[in-house]
């Protein structure tokens, strides 16, 4: 098989790039002691600007290891498939999209493992990317994950990091150029089966706020032996089947938007499996949930920072088992007084049941008589 390597890697690394009207594919070839440190553009695989001169082309089976910058950039390039890749040694991220104009790319059944925390690069083209040593990092929605591994990873397995407020001119299907596209309301084409664990802080984070009517879908997805699982920074999606194990924290909620989370596992969390933190915002709704081994007070609703909507949230069909000393209720702590921060439990208490926890320091004009329900509510 072909090999591409630096001569000198202690030394000046090379790098391959392709540009805009390039042809051809990667296929089962190796790239090792590749990628200049600190340096932008200067990396093992770059597609670099290409729009969609190169739809259709691939990069199959490549090994990527030893890599002082990534493993595969790209770059203003759309409808790029990655399958089969396996990277290892990482400084920075090392699947990387780099400037959130990339669109209808497809990675599929990659590895990585140990991407290393890092610094921007000078001139880089997103300022806010901290090149914090994700395995995927990724900022424009409109691309495709589908059984990608990350393991032993700095900072995240996955990172999809748009803030609001980001414009961006964006390729349509239908071949034109559109304007003045705010990138975090683009969703995903499909994240599925994909897997961390590993890592040092976070399986996954994601920020994004699609229309209600296009959410982020997020399915099939497991996470073991990280400390925070899942931080949705993020409105309007949607996760199906979340498996978390052996983590620190679950469902890391410090900014959450409306969503909806249908299957959820979680067993071996040393903290809370559900967790509402600083600003929590919207309906958010939890079907189907099961916990075994996990802290006392598996959920957790905070809202310990200025919001601007009420926030409600619902859980149905909740199993908890081996609740640390079986408190197995909820906890608030110190929310702000208002807006509303509202906890409903359908069928908790019993079947046909519908109970709704409220923090100590707000009240409700509903009529109902609340309860203190201490330790197993705290």
């Amino acid at each position: 098989n072909v090999v591409v390597e630096s001569k000198d890697p202690n030394g000046e690394r090379g790098h391959t790039m392709y540009h805009h009207g390039s042809q051809g594919s990667i296929s089962y070839a190796e790239f090792r002691h590749l990628g200049k440190d600190g340096v932008l553009a200067r990396y093992p695989i770059h597609f670099h600007k290409m729009r969609n001169s190169m739809r259709g082309s691939s990069v199959i089976g490549a090994s990527i290891w030893d890599s002082h910058n990534r493993f595969v950039t790209i770059h203003g390039t759309d409808y790029i498939v990655v399958r089969d890749c396996v990277g290892f040694k990482s400084i920075g991220h090392g699947y990387f999209m780099e400037d959130a104009t990339e669109v209808y790319n497809f990675l599929e059944n990659n590895l990585a493992i140990l991407t290393y925390d890092s610094d921007p690069l000078p001139d880089q083209a997103l300022d806010f990317d901290p090149n914090d040593g994700a395995g995927y990092w990724w900022a424009n929605g409109r691309n495709a994950f589908i059984n990608n591994i990350a393991s032993e990873t700095d900072d995240y397995g996955f990172r999809f990091e748009i803030p609001e407020g980001f414009y961006e001119s964006i390729l349509q299907p239908d071949g034109t150029i559109q304007t003045g596209v705010e990138v975090n309301s683009l969703s995903f084409i499909r994240f599925k089966g994909n897997e961390v664990h590993g890592t040092m802080k976070y399986g996954i984070r994601f920020d994004g706020h699609p229309d209600q009517k296009d959410p982020l879908v997020i399915e099939d997805m497991n996470i073991w032996q990280v400390w925070y699982a899942f931080r949705p920074d993020m409105y309007n999606y949607y996760i199906k089947n979340l498996n978390i194990c052996n983590t620190a924290y679950g469902f890391y909620g410090r900014e959450p938007g409306a969503g909806r989370v249908e299957g959820y596992t979680a067993t071996h969390i040393g903290n809370y499996v559900a967790g509402f933190q600083d600003s929590p915002q919207g309906l958010i709704t939890f079907e189907n949930v099961t916990a075994d081994s996990v802290g006392e007070y598996p959920i957790r609703i905070y809202g310990q920072e200025e919001r601007n909507e009420s926030c409600d949230v619902h859980f149905r069909n909740l199993s908890l088992s081996n609740v640390s000393d079986g408190w197995d209720g909820a906890r608030a702590q110190n929310p702000k007084e208002s807006p509303a921060l509202t906890l409903y439990l359908h069928d908790f208490f019993g079947t046909n049941i519908d109970a709704k926890v409220i923090p100590d320091n707000q009240s409700r004009s509903d009529g109902l008589d609340y309860l203190n329900l201490s330790p197993r509510f705290d």
